[in-house]
């Protein structure tokens, strides 16, 4: 059984079946594009005044993109993540 989050209805098989429909579309797109829509749909659910990143995440976020440009930092692609993930959930 799913948890569920105080406030939130319950997902129907309707929306399962879209959500999959969602998945199995996007599995074919390149993870640049499946970022923005994740960064899309994230937007969307928060309220406007939220947009507004302080100066220090700013910071932060610039940072991070500076040491993955240049090397420094390494990024892990999804699969070995999904990977790690499954095996950590015995799935």
């Amino acid at each position: 059984m799913r948890p569920r989050h105080a406030g939130t209805m319950p997902t129907t098989l309707d929306q399962i079946e879209e959500i999959d429909q969602i998945v199995e579309k996007t599995t074919e797109w390149p993870d640049e594009t499946v970022t923005l829509l994740i960064d899309r749909l994230s937007r969307a659910r928060q309220p406007e005044e939220d947009e507004e990143l302080s100066e220090e995440w700013k910071a932060t976020l610039n940072r991070r993109y500076e040491e993955i440009k240049s090397g420094k930092v390494k990024t892990i692609p999804r699969e070995e993540v999904t990977a790690e993930i499954r095996k950590i959930l015995g799935r």
